[in-house]
């Protein structure tokens, strides 16, 4: 693990801070985090609400039940449904995820 030692000092209002502390809440991040990825030009996207998940395990569980019955046709729908869905709702991270800019 990283040990980030350096401080960059930077001057907002407090509402500035607000919303930025508020904008770092939204997408899972510490604020710190939050900051570095706007800085290197990455635009964080809020984290999708706890139902996503679940509805994205239940359809989940349907493809592997589909694929272990051989309905392939029903699979491949469900799985293209899923990916869809993924790709609309699920944020984007640098490199799949945001263990390179933890806190």
């Amino acid at each position: 693990m990283r040990t980030r030692e350096t401080h960059i000092n930077v001057r907002t209002t407090p509402e500035e801070k607000s919303r930025f502390e508020r904008k770092a809440r939204k997408c899972g991040l510490s604020l710190s985090a939050y900051l570095r990825m706007l800085a290197i030009g990455h635009e964080p996207k809020a984290v999708p609400p706890l139902e996503y998940r679940k509805i994205y395990d239940l359809l989940t569980d349907v493809y592997v039940d589909f694929r272990d019955d051989h309905n392939e046709v029903s699979a491949n729908y469900l799985m293209s449904l899923i990916k869809e869905m993924q790709s609309a709702l699920n944020p984007e991270k640098p490199n799949g995820n945001d263990k390179n800019m933890g806190d």
